[in-house]
């Protein structure tokens, strides 16, 4: 066993916000740009990203032979709390809906130093997954990147960029070349049937090429021929390959999973499918995929090809771009109140609630001006006794004397109330996103089940679920529904002393305002690790944080892991177990996870 050199991160995520995907095309693809990114550089940005997705998406219908496309695009912009700079961006569409930049599909950020097999940092790159045929993390994008797509270095290949990285996010299918100084996935190999070395690429036909040599600074001189290393019998590592003498590789049919800026005669414009496959190129996507064709692993193994009856009769209709911006100085925008008015809630317990609510309606600290609030109210069916409408100082009194009518009677149907308030937040058809409920009730729910598809709903429309069991005797599924949909939990009983404010704070640290602040892992662990063979680390996972939890490898130095281990102390249940994993490349980064 090698020596681990390294650093182990334990990383907690929240819920994810994604397409959907309708007669073929994506709808609602989010784009968000970082709060660290300078406001003064909107428009071109703005226009960058739809010059990048249209030209793509036209080249993605076609590779895809006719089944898929990019339809509409979400652009979110940073909000005004986070970067004042961002202030008064014409284009922008205010919104409400819950959108966060860490779970949009492309993300503009700055430069990150961990693209080691490509030169130009600028360049797009995707977080995949490392599993063949499962969907990745993200595109990464940059600001220089973006602006600069109409320069001649970035404009030809904008539409192979996308589609090169598009298919590693969402069809887990890997790059088909490889990297300058990889022992794994070399630049050259050794072709058995010719017995010759060859530039690892998939082509169908040999590409034109010359031998250059590259120095530390990054300058590149052609040569007659490489050096070979003794070791390998293929080209030292300081020597790469580069376009022949016309400037391009000549013309072939290659995979669009070859680096996407690969000059050619003609455009690349298909994936690698059983009749022109290289099987025997080391190449990242034969080693992880099995050395299927990337049109065999997208047509049998991704869920996205799976979603589509078949190919489009007629060509499809360029990317509708919607631009927004979250609503700044809010807690949050949408907030409807889900209450028990059943029998058992009378007496003492439905005075509470309502001096509780009254309190917070009240109040402009807790309950901002323009936030939009709703009531329902529950008991053996569910009625909207207030639709949602924009709080204002005129009509608080009208919100207060709503509570303060209601009165206790009938069963406990959680699901009806649940349903109801859904229904009020987005629409019976949840016809916009995002939003918070605050769920209270007193008693026992009569389906848990349908905690399930509430919490399926609300998490898919990005829709917290605050729950308040006003005691110990309320359904113990809501505190699962209320941290599966990124919400709180509380247990209010009437007797503690104080806790007549648990109300209004369970709600101030349960919402956030509608933003797009960077990333909001949580780290549970963080270690360091060098001249070791074996590594053990307890950490700790509160199931109240989150639920995604990721287990992030990087490799700083020469090092093999060959295999990762994570079980619960408790009962010893394996949790993870991943043999064969090797990091052996300069600032390699493997992702697993786990649950």
């Amino acid at each position: 066993m090698h020596i681990i050199k390294g650093i182990f991160l334990l990383l907690l995520a929240g819920g994810s916000y994604g397409a959907t995907i309708s007669n073929n095309g994506y709808e609602d693809v989010l784009i968000s740009i970082h709060p660290d990114i300078p406001g003064d550089s909107v428009d071109s940005l703005i226009t960058g990203i739809k010059k990048f997705v249209t030209e793509g998406s036209k080249l993605l219908f076609t590779a895809t032979k006719k089944h898929l496309y990019i339809k509409s695009v979400k652009i979110l912009l940073p909000n005004v709390k986070d970067n004042p700079k961002w202030n008064e961006v014409s284009q922008a569409k205010q919104t409400d809906e819950t959108l966060k930049h860490e779970d949009a599909w492309i993300k503009i950020e700055e430069p990150t130093p961990l693209r080691y097999f490509r030169q130009d940092l600028n360049l797009p790159f995707t977080k995949g997954s490392e599993q063949c045929g499962k969907a990745g993390q993200h595109i990464h994008l940059t600001e220089d990147y973006l602006k600069k797509i109409d320069d001649n270095e970035y404009k030809p290949f904008r539409a192979t960029e996308f589609v090169h990285n598009w298919a590693t996010l969402r069809f887990g299918v890997f790059d088909e070349h490889g990297y300058q100084g990889d022992p794994d996935y070399p630049l050259f190999y050794w072709d058995p049937k010719t017995k010759k070395m060859k530039p690892n690429m998939c082509t169908n036909t040999a590409p034109k090429i010359r031998v250059a040599r590259i120095n530390e600074n990054g300058k590149i001189t052609p040569v007659a021929r490489c050096e070979i290393d003794d070791k390998t019998n293929l080209c030292k590592k300081e020597f790469i390959y580069i376009e022949g003498e016309s400037g391009t590789y000549g013309s072939f049919t290659g995979s669009l999973m070859v680096e996407p800026n690969t000059k050619v005669d003609s455009p690349l414009e298909v994936f690698s499918d059983d009749s022109n496959h290289n099987r025997e190129a080391p190449t990242k996507h034969n080693d992880i995929c099995g050395r299927k064709s990337v049109w065999s692993v997208i047509e049998t193994m991704t869920a996205d090809y799976q979603q589509v009856s078949g190919p489009m009769t007629t060509n499809p209709p360029a990317p509708t771009f919607e631009v927004l911006q979250p609503v700044a100085g809010c807690e949050d925008s949408k907030l409807v109140f889900v209450l028990d008015t059943s029998g058992s809630m009378s007496g003492d317990r439905i005075e509470n609630l309502k001096s509780q609510a009254t309190d917070y309606i009240k109040s402009s600290t807790f309950l901002h001006d323009g936030t939009k609030l709703g009531i329902v109210g529950f008991s053996s069916s569910a009625t909207v006794i207030r639709s949602i409408e924009s709080v204002t100082s005129s009509n608080r009194k009208n919100f207060v004397n709503d509570i303060q009518g209601l009165v206790a009677s009938g069963g406990t149907g959680c699901e009806a109330g649940l349903d109801k308030g859904l229904d009020e937040l987005n629409g019976v058809n949840d016809q916009t996103k995002g939003g918070t409920i605050l769920f209270m009730t007193d008693g026992g729910c009569s389906s848990s089940y349908y905690f399930k598809s509430t919490s399926e709903r609300a998490s898919r429309n990005g829709v917290k679920v605050i729950s308040f069991a006003l005691g110990v005797s309320a359904d113990p599924n809501m505190e699962s529904l209320a941290t599966e949909t990124g919400g709180k939990f509380r247990v209010w009983t009437p007797s503690v002393s104080g806790s007549k404010t648990s109300f209004a704070d369970l709600l101030s640290s349960g919402r956030k305002c509608v933003q797009s602040s960077g990333n909001f892992d949580v780290t549970m662990m963080r270690k360091t690790v060098a001249n070791r063979k074996i590594f053990k680390q307890n950490f700790l996972i509160d199931k109240s944080i989150g639920r995604d939890v990721t287990l992030i490898v990087q490799n700083f130095g020469p090092a093999e892991i060959t295999e990762i281990e994570v079980q619960n102390n408790e009962d010893g249940k394996e949790l993870l177990k991943k043999q064969g994993v090797s990091l052996s490349s300069p600032f390699e980064e493997k992702t697993l996870h786990y649950f």
